[in-house]
């Protein structure tokens, strides 16, 4: 009797194993269809082409203090290189904020490398009193490659990344400077013997 039930058991087993083993070659997802940390690579690829084509940077604003006044958002475009065809800009803007003057969707047009292009929007009801966010988006091709940019900001904007990251490099810029400026004060040229 011991000898049958542990042949039932040995038969269950692999059973169990080679139902799990085929199972999941079933089952297992396509390999050529996988994403890096969940994001398509068609998306990470288009904002590191973004990057190679156009500098992006958000330029001072003036965000009132209260929802009665008025804010106005700036942000700037730099083409890296030439680009061919237009690009398509968008500003998705909070769900209770007023529109009172620019444009919310258009075009860059063509860009030569160096060109400069400013857009901006004046909003009411987009505060430092209450935080809201807002969305700048630039979607196209640059010579025939997906191009895509987005830009984060915050009506408090010391939270906005590309505040941060901007005043990182500004900082940066003064330490560097600074620092070589302490070293040209240890070397002089006077006490060098001749």
């Amino acid at each position: 009797m011991s000898g049958r039930k542990l042949l039932i058991h040995v038969c269950f087993i692999a059973s169990g194993f080679t139902l799990g083993y085929f199972g999941t070659l079933w089952l297992k997802p396509d390999l050529n269809t996988r994403k890096i940390a969940s994001v398509p690579l068609s998306k990470l690829g288009s904002e590191q082409i973004a990057t190679q084509f156009i500098e992006t940077k958000y330029l001072s604003s003036d965000i009132s203090e209260n929802e009665a006044q008025e804010s106005t958002i700036r942000v700037q475009l730099t083409a890296i290189k030439n680009i061919k065809s237009s690009l398509f800009y968008t500003w998705e803007l909070p769900a209770d904020t007023q529109l009172v003057s620019g444009e919310t969707s258009g075009t860059t047009g063509a860009m030569n490398a160096g060109d400069v292009k400013v857009f901006n929007i004046v909003l009411k009801k987009f505060s430092k009193q209450i935080k809201k966010y807002l969305i700048f988006r630039l979607d196209g091709s640059a010579n025939g490659l997906p191009l895509k940019k987005e830009m984060l900001f915050s009506s408090n904007i010391e939270d906005s990344f590309e505040y941060i990251v901007q005043n990182q490099k500004s900082q940066n810029g003064i330490h560097i400077l600074n620092k070589s400026k302490k070293m040209s004060k240890k070397f002089d040229l006077k006490k060098v013997i001749r």
